[in-house]
């Protein structure tokens, strides 16, 4: 059962964000809610604050985003008062002291960073012993999974099929696309222990996405074209997606999405 937060939350996203990217959110709402969450809490990649504002009610959290523009957004908004500080900076260079946080929380953030390595290796840096790095990312069978790809595919059109799968991950700005076994490695070597990596999104949530984002379309090119989502409100798609959202987590291997927690 859907309990009241996650309900409003759904529903403000709704009112500000395309339904595919709503339902999104909601996959990863859920995976972070059934992980422990401890302050002080870094959310690297804060964006406008929409999705952190509704995660961390209680806790002490700063974010840190590399956009002025949409920490000029977050700071203009209510939604403001749920971060005790914010600040403009490079996920690679982050301007806190050693040990600073328990919790580190990029939210589809690393597979659009640039230097990937240096980037795990700051967020390991500003973690304390013991501390977490709770992440979500596209997996490396993302493209793979697209239903357009398979389509196209399917239809004996090997190029259209690729071109197909190369446009999303350009459109969505994926630099890194990775598998579990890839993403330990990584983790491993920016000094985290413990790695755990669990998957996130199904092969056919990933295709009500992919929907959803063809509908969504001149929403998307308003966004990347102004910086700011143009959409009609539709809170009342909370149940809907509600229903659509997974019991359980598929595994690794069959997964478009995951989720990855690590200790530092």
């Amino acid at each position: 059962m859907t309990d009241h937060r996650e309900k409003k939350f759904l529903e403000q996203y709704l009112r500000e964000r395309p339904a595919a990217f709503a339902f999104w959110r909601l996959l990863e709402y859920r995976a972070y809610k059934e992980t422990e969450l401890v302050s002080p809490i870094l959310d690297l990649g804060c964006g406008d604050g929409l999705f952190g504002s509704h995660l961390y009610p209680g806790h002490f959290v700063v974010g840190v985003d590399q956009s002025c523009d949409e920490l000029l957004r977050l700071r203009s908004d209510r939604r403001a008062k749920a971060y005790a500080s914010t600040c403009v900076a490079s996920a690679s260079d982050l301007p806190f002291r050693d040990g600073a946080f328990r919790t580190v929380v990029a939210n589809c953030v690393l597979e659009h960073v640039a230097d990937l390595a240096r980037t795990l290796a700051e967020t390991r840096r500003v973690l304390s012993p013991g501390g977490c790095l709770l992440a979500t990312v596209p997996s490396d069978r993302f493209g793979d999974l697209l239903a357009g790809r398979r389509w196209l595919a399917r239809l004996g059109a090997p190029t259209a099929s690729s071109f197909y799968q190369g446009l999303v991950n350009r459109l969505l700005d994926h630099k890194h696309l990775l598998s579990a076994t890839a993403w330990s490695r990584l983790l491993e070597e920016a000094g985290f222990g413990e790695v755990a990596i669990k998957g996130l999104v199904t092969t056919a949530q990933l295709s009500l996405f992919e929907a959803g984002m063809a509908l969504a379309f001149p929403a998307f090119v308003h966004r990347r074209l102004r910086g700011t989502w143009k959409v009609v409100p539709k809170p009342q798609l909370a149940r809907v997606l509600e229903r659509l959202a997974p019991v359980s987590p598929p595994p690794t291997n069959e997964a478009a999405a995951f989720l990855i927690v690590a200790r530092a």
